[in-house]
């Protein structure tokens, strides 16, 4: 999101953020800092529940069923060049978005990780649930002996936004949504946000 200022660009993302999980919790985002060209971390509380990051959703089988669990940072940017877009622009540099069961066991895993120890630094999706799954290999072939287990597998997705996560809970693990006007503010976050980086 863009700015006149790092703080307004980060209010401008703060509020995008707020917006799309309100649509399926009651709680806030607070980011850590506005300062520019470093990571800064975003903090989810949810008022009852005691673990920051980590909600628990209300689905049409009821309470509590599902967990979301949200991990993201953020930097922000000076683009002088680009008066359209700023000077500052804030854009995410690392997400993890965890759905899980109710015990807390991963059902879906997005992962972006950009910079850090793992090889694999584009985003990508786990499917931990999956974990059991072994793919076979053709009998007599020289790798048979080896397992290749799906839930350990990366499958690339291109970059996810946050909006298209709260879409997939409700749309797809029918998680219950606090407002009868989700779609249009999902749509209407995603707009902002092509608008302030096309």
């Amino acid at each position: 999101m863009a700015g006149a200022s790092p703080e307004e660009a980060v209010d401008a993302f703060l509020e995008r953020i707020r917006n799309t999980l309100n649509t399926i919790l009651d709680g806030t985002a607070v980011g850590s800092g506005n300062a520019e060209g470093v990571d800064h971390g975003l903090t989810l509380y949810i008022p009852g529940q005691d673990e920051p990051n980590v909600a628990r959703l209300r689905t049409r089988g009821g309470v509590g069923e599902l967990r979301f669990r949200f991990a993201h940072r953020y930097r922000v940017d000076h683009v002088p060049d680009d008066p359209q877009r700023g000077p500052f622009n804030v854009r995410t540099s690392f997400y993890q978005y965890m759905i899980l069961d109710y015990e807390g066991d991963e059902i879906v895993v997005y992962d972006w990780a950009p910079e850090g120890v793992s090889p694999v630094r584009t985003p990508h999706l786990h499917l931990p649930m999956a974990g059991s799954i072994r793919l076979k290999q053709r009998p007599g072939a020289s790798v048979e002996s080896q397992k290749t287990f799906l839930g350990k597998l990366h499958f690339p997705t291109g970059q996810i936004v946050l909006e298209a996560i709260v879409e997939l809970l409700i749309r797809e693990f029918d998680v219950v949504p606090l407002r009868g006007d989700w779609a249009e503010v999902l749509r209407e976050n995603r707009d902002a946000m092509r608008r302030d980086h096309i």
